[in-house]
């Protein structure tokens, strides 16, 4: 099951993924992209084993597996690579840190999450890739989803077993959170219609808020047992899906449209 799913509202941590140079400052928040709790408050409590101070200017080091992290309880840290580590690797080469985390609302509540963070050095063309089947958490969880209905709760249905995601009828897609860049390869959608209809689909990708790519389909999938294949790799690298729906040819949606997505594939 995608994390997302597990709360509507309340405490809730998502795992989160950074790609760094090895020359790059590398800075991030760990508590961006999680919620707080029923009393607006969330906080860093372990970071890979270590206690996090709950001081406003605490600053926590830890050990990673090849340098070392500073982190507050706000979720802020930076990472420095040890340098015999920098000077014994050979370019090309990607080091990858694994941390376990947890938070807490102050009240007792708690949930758990991990930092993955891919470290180049020198010059690399490495990708990964992650595939979201909303079956089961995917190998790298970067995406978060747009709002739905009557809050931040993603909306899940079922055929056969098979879960999907219902999207939200304002087309507000998907997006990186941490920023990091993706290629859509491949993804499953469909109309979710209880009639067959043919709705003209425009997907738009973008990149640091900038419009990168559109595309038009041609969606007339009811179900996501169809198979209608889509792909947005044409675009490039983006950080941001939504679509819109100009027009419905051969009937009309029964309500709001709210297109299903299975199967979202991504090269990071």
């Amino acid at each position: 099951m995608v994390h997302d799913n597990l709360y509507g509202y309340g405490l809730f941590a998502k795992d989160d993924y950074y790609r760094f140079s090895s020359t790059d400052v590398m800075s991030g928040n760990i508590l961006n992209n999680d919620r707080e709790g029923d009393n607006g408050e969330k906080a860093l409590r372990f970071f890979g084993g270590s206690r996090v101070s709950l001081t406003d200017s605490g600053t926590t080091e830890v050990a990673g597996k090849y340098g070392t992290f500073r982190i507050k309880a706000d979720g802020s840290f930076t990472y420095a690579l040890n340098e015999s580590v920098k000077a014994a690797t050979a370019g090309g080469t990607v080091l990858t840190e694994n941390i376990p985390y947890k938070i807490s609302d102050k009240m007792g509540k708690t949930d758990f999450a991990y930092l993955t963070m891919d470290i180049n050095v020198g010059k690399t063309s490495q990708v990964r890739e992650t595939v979201y089947t909303f079956d089961k958490n995917p190998t790298l969880d970067i995406l978060s989803f747009g709002t739905t209905y009557d809050g931040d709760q993603m909306m899940f249905g079922s055929e056969n077993g098979n879960q999907h995601w219902q999207a939200d009828p304002w087309g507000l897609g998907f997006f990186s959170s941490t920023g990091t860049d993706f290629v859509l390869t491949d993804m499953t959608v469909a109309t979710g219609n209880s009639s067959p209809v043919t709705a003209v689909v425009v997907f738009q990708g973008y990149r640091d808020g900038r419009l990168v790519g559109t595309k038009t389909v041609n969606l007339d999938a009811t179900t996501i047992s169809d198979q209608q294949h889509v792909s947005l790799a044409e675009m490039g690298k983006i950080d941001r899906v939504s679509y819109y729906i100009p027009n419905v040819v051969g009937g009309e949606f029964d309500g709001l449209p709210t297109l299903l997505f299975d199967d979202i594939h991504l090269l990071i």
